[in-house]
């Protein structure tokens, strides 16, 4: 009869409910074992020759005592006894110090399923050290304890070693486990092969590299940064080693870093370029109004009316430009039913015949405060990931509805700020969004599309300018059951009574109030006075803040508004603006600019803000309501 010998177990560990939970996983795993805990270096010491343990548990951190000094007196008194740290996170630098003191293994306290199998590969170690040496045991424990991926090759390509994040990524990839000795290139696709077959004869023939590879696993994109070195063997290579680390976070992060420069970059040539065209645009525009109103021949009115459609698309255009380069400015009031008329336009003419779209809007819909073509790209945006999710047809539903929310109102984790809010949705019928990928949909750069059909940058784009808007954007989904995005903006109701203000039809006729126009384009102050005095106003000129504020003083109680450029030479605007607030507290002052953020920088200083390039009855409209004391 064979006597089987049982496992002695010697645990330093200070917590009782730690020490139980390990010994439970034992059992658990039917180990045959008796064992010892200690919590000090004094009781260890004495139980390693009395109690004679074939292997050793430790914490690594203890209130009397710490794994790292245990680690030691074990490698001197008996060190081929096996040693496994069992504690919780210990950071890289520590983990690499303990592997090369001599511990065998590094268990993570939540991750005690390890446990088991660990000692037992442990104590199988232990006797193949007594014939081979510790090299091979502690090069696998090593390897073992790496968030990367590790495997080794021979000459024929063949699996020598491989740790368990190799055996999960290539489970992930191919679906199934490799085995040790299984010829790697075996199961490589045509291209693929061709790839790693390069990569393979490089370090073959004795080249230690490291490259960038893209791959695509559980419908996810992943980077990785891989590694080849040449196994030596006796002066000859005999294999290959290849490490692995996931880099696609570190990826994100740069192509948003280099995103955000080259924005930063044509914002400023954006600017520069749109200042200069505004002030070409203006005169135009200003001009057309007086020369519409001076012709008689009815073919140069309508090439007239040709120039002024032309000089509004360039106007346009700059526009765009603008919107782009800078996307968080330019938010003005926008009723929602003007862009959602522009979205069912794309899609009636489009999207495929076989997809149906329903448009619910309510009666009176609300307006909000935004950016027409950021929140266009939205609705673009989600009404795309919708037709993609129906292939073979289904039904999109654009709705729009008037909600108010209060201190009762709850979304999910989110708390909303009590008042109106204009509500959005768009649903489908489409395939719905998987419940294990729904929490990353609004993360950069995730994408479930295959390589090349998406950027992974549309949710992410659409959740940034909803929180732009101050508003929530939430989404829900079931597998072949279609997906509901909900969004909810801050609504905007007027509650003061406007005064009369002219139509844009109309242009409203001064009655000889001075005006002070301050800008150093000589054909823009010239067309300026020009449409003034026309429309019974007298106008005096400044080609800078200096000689402006020069002629302020002089006719300061004649002078009943200001219209200042802001980007002038000698003194800037806001500068100049600034100073004449100190020599007189009640002047009115509207502000003109090509780049709507500067009013931001003005919004307590003027009365009143224009656009470049503006026409004759955007300048005459505004000096009116200036002049009558009327809100913006």
């Amino acid at each position: 009869m064979i006597e089987y010998k049982k496992i002695r177990i010697l645990m330093v560990e200070d917590m009782k409910i730690d020490s139980d939970l390990i010994i439970m996983e034992l059992i658990r795993g039917s180990l045959d074992f008796v064992s010892k805990i200690v919590d000090n270096e004094e009781d260890f010491t004495e139980e390693i020759d009395l109690f004679k343990p074939d292997i050793i548990f430790s914490d690594y951190n203890l209130p009397m005592f710490d794994g790292v000094t245990a680690l030691e007196i074990t490698k001197n008194i008996c060190p081929d006894i096996p040693f496994i740290i069992i504690s919780g996170t210990i950071g890289e630098e520590k983990l690499v110090k303990i592997f090369k003191n001599g511990a065998t293994d590094f268990i993570i306290k939540d991750r005690l399923e390890r446990l088991v199998p660990s000692v037992k590969r442990a104590l199988q170690e232990a006797k193949y050290k007594l014939q081979k040496g510790s090299y091979e045991a502690n090069l696998y424990a090593l390897i073992e304890n790496t968030n990367n991926s590790i495997w080794a090759v021979n000459l024929e390509l063949e699996l020598l070693i491989f740790n368990s994040i190799f055996e999960d990524r290539f489970e992930d990839l191919y679906h199934f486990k490799p085995k040790i000795g299984m010829k790697i290139d075996k199961y490589l696709g045509e291209k693929e092969l061709r790839k790693w077959e390069e990569y393979y004869y490089r370090a073959l023939e004795g080249e230690k590299f490291t490259i960038e590879d893209f791959s695509y696993i559980n419908k996810v994109s992943t980077y990785f940064e891989i590694s080849f070195y040449p196994i030596v063997t006796n002066n000859k290579i005999s294999g290959i080693t290849v490490y692995s680390k996931d880099i696609t976070e570190k990826k994100a992060h740069e192509t948003q870093l280099f995103r955000a420069q080259r924005l930063e970059v044509i914002g400023s040539l954006s600017n520069g370029i749109a200042h200069d065209l505004n002030n070409i645009f203006s005169p135009i525009l200003l001009a057309i109004e007086i020369l519409k109103m001076r012709l008689i021949d009815e073919s140069c009115k309508r090439i007239i009316s040709m120039v002024e459609s032309s000089a509004n698309r360039g106007v346009n255009i700059v526009k765009q430009i603008l919107t782009f380069s800078n996307p968080g400015i330019n938010h003005q009031t926008i009723n929602i039913l003007s862009i959602i008329n522009d979205i069912q336009k794309i899609i009636n003419e489009t999207f495929p015949k076989s997809l149906t779209l329903n448009i619910n809007i309510e009666d009176n819909i609300w307006n909000i405060l935004g950016n027409s073509t950021q929140l266009y790209q939205v609705l673009l945006n989600l009404c795309v990931n919708s037709r993609d999710a129906m292939p073979n047809g289904g039904k999109l539903t654009i709705s729009a509805n008037n909600i108010i929310i209060d201190k009762n109102y709850k979304l999910g984790k989110k708390i909303l700020k009590e008042g109106k809010y204009l509500f959005l949705s768009i649903s489908d019928t489409g395939e719905g969004i998987p419940a294990e990928i729904m929490q990353k949909i609004f993360d950069p750069f995730f994408t479930t599309k295959e390589i090349g059909k998406g950027t992974g940058i549309g949710l992410s784009t659409v959740s940034t300018i909803i929180q732009n808007h101050n508003g929530f954007i939430d989404v829900y989904s079931e597998p072949n059951n279609g997906t509901n995005f909900k969004i909810y903006l801050p609504a905007i109701v007027s509650e003061y009574i406007k005064k009369e203000v002219p139509s844009n039809s109309d242009i409203s006729i001064g009655s000889g109030e001075l005006i002070l126009v301050v800008d150093d384009e000589e054909l823009i102050r010239d067309i300026i006075i020009e449409n003034l005095e026309m429309y019974g106003y007298k106008v005096i000129v400044a080609e800078n803040g200096i000689d402006a504020i020069e002629l302020y003083k002089e006719n300061k109680n004649e002078i009943k508004v200001l219209i200042t450029d802001m980007n002038m030479p000698k003194m800037d605007g806001l500068t100049f603006i600034k100073t004449i607030k100190e020599i007189d507290q009640n002047v009115k002052i509207i502000a003109v600019s090509g780049l709507t953020e500067n009013y931001k920088k003005l919004e307590f200083l003027v009365d009143d803000f224009l656009e470049k390039p503006f026409n004759s009855k955007q300048l005459l409209n505004t000096l009116y309501k200036v002049i009558s004391n009327i809100k913006k």
